[in-house]
C-alpha cells in the first residue's frame, strides 16, 4: 500500500468536498464557479489516485469506476464556465458517468455497507436526473434532484476518505511495530 498516495488522494477528495459544499454558500455565480473549479480539481486528483490504487491491487472494476468518475468530474469542471445550455448538456452526460462509476465502485463488497448504500443512492439519483434531462426536462447542477444526489455523493466521498485514513493508519501502526522491534 502506498501511504503517500492514500494521503494525497484523501486530501484531494477532502478539497473536493469542502470547496464543493462551500460553493453553495455564495449567490454570486463567479464566486461559486471558483469554488467549484477548485473542488473539481481536488476530486479529479483524488479519484485518479484511487483508480491507480485499485488498478495496482488488481481490482479492475473499482479502478474503472474511479477512472470514469474522475473523467466525468474533469469534464464537468472544464465546462463549468460554458454557456448554460452547453454546461447543462455536459453535466447530464457527466451524471451518467457518475452513475456507472459509482455502481462499479459500490456494488462489489469492497467498502463498508453505509458507504456502498450512499454511493448507490447517489448513482441512482444522478441516473434519474440525467434521464430527465434527456427526456426533455431541463435540469442543471443547481436543481433539487442533483443537489440531493450531490449530498449522498459527499457522504460517500467522506466514506472513501475515512477508508483511506484507516488503511493509512493501519499501515503506520504496522511500520511502527516493525521499527520498534
Amino acid at each position: 500500500m502506498n501511504t503517500k498516495r492514500n494521503v494525497i488522494a484523501a486530501i484531494g477528495l477532502g478539497i473536493g468536498v469542502v470547496f464543493g459544499m462551500s460553493g453553495l454558500a455564495f449567490d454570486n455565480p463567479r464566486t461559486q464557479l471558483i469554488f467549484w473549479v477548485i473542488s473539481g480539481v481536488g476530486f479529479t486528483t483524488g479519484l485518479a489516485l484511487m483508480a491507480v490504487k485499485y488498478l495496482q491491487q488488481g481490482k479492475d472494476l473499482a479502478a474503472a469506476g474511479f477512472l470514469l468518475f474522475s473523467i466525468a468530474e474533469c469534464i464537468s469542471t472544464l465546462t463549468a464556465a460554458a454557456e448554460k445550455a452547453t454546461s447543462d448538456a455536459t453535466f447530464a452526460g457527466c451524471m451518467l458517468f457518475y452513475t456507472v462509476g459509482f455502481f462499479f465502485i459500490c456494488l462489489p463488497n469492497r467498502y463498508a455497507m453505509w458507504i456502498r448504500i450512499t454511493g448507490i443512492i447517489s448513482a441512482s439519483l444522478f441516473l434519474v436526473a440525467a434521464c430527465r434531462f434527456y427526456l426533455g426536462y431541463g435540469i442543471s447542477p443547481n436543481d433539487t434532484l442533483p443537489g440531493i444526489a450531490y449530498g449522498f455523493l459527499t457522504v460517500t466521498i467522506l466514506g472513501f476518505i475515512l477508508d483511506l485514513r484507516q488503511v493509512t493508519e493501519s499501515k503506520s501502526t504496522t511500520m511502527d511495530k516493525i521499527i520498534t522491534t
